[in-house]
């Protein structure tokens, strides 16, 4: 649920830097700070990173030029945290969260795929914290417009290279399985985000 949440927050902020939404900036990260915290703590998580939103929304209110930051620092820190949620799968004694994902699809998770799984969560891993770290460099040595550009378009483009061609290494490494569909995992990601994470 988290890494869903995570995604919605890196989505939600790159369409508030584009439409200049510091109100935006505060929902993706009240949102963020929400799902955690509810996560953790049920309702009253909720409603503690509701009452600390008001706050900043206000803040951002009265002082517009405060916005700018908030937009460029939460797609930065929405993929800061996905790495952190992937990562922290790849820990000793810790199932890597590729390998829940496909233990979900298809009941068990055969030996040939265990490695695989796990060398794939890495990848994300990398992925994620590097895209984290091009993001907060983009804000200090960028033009904005370049930063746009790949904050908000690029870096989806290289995520959704990597999942669809994931999808086409698996099927050709592993023809015996079939297909690697993208809906399968969809549906397994889904089945983990019902699971406490």
């Amino acid at each position: 649920m988290r890494a869903l949440l995570a995604l919605a927050v890196v989505a939600l902020s790159s369409w508030a830097a584009l439409a200049r939404a510091g109100w935006a900036a505060v929902a993706a990260m009240a949102l963020l700070a929400g799902a955690i915290a509810g996560r953790q703590w049920g309702r009253r998580g909720w409603l503690v990173a509701l009452i600390a939103a008001l706050p900043v929304g206000l803040l951002l209110h009265w002082r517009p030029g405060l916005a700018e930051p908030a937009l460029h620092t939460a797609p930065a820190l929405g993929l800061a945290l996905l790495c952190g949620y992937f990562g922290r799968t790849l820990l000793a004694g810790r199932e890597p969260l590729i390998t829940r994902y496909c233990r979900l699809d298809l009941g068990t998770v055969p030996d040939e795929l265990r490695g695989y799984t796990r060398r794939l969560t890495a990848v994300w891993t990398v992925l994620f914290g590097a895209l984290a770290l091009e993001c907060l460099l983009l804000q200090q040595f960028a033009s904005p417009e370049t930063s746009s550009l790949f904050v908000n378009v690029v870096n989806y483009g290289v995520m959704a290279a990597l999942f669809i061609g994931e999808h086409i290494v698996r099927s050709l490494l592993f023809p015996h399985r079939g297909l690697a569909l993208p809906w399968r995992t969809g549906r397994a990601v889904f089945l983990a985000s019902l699971h406490h994470d």
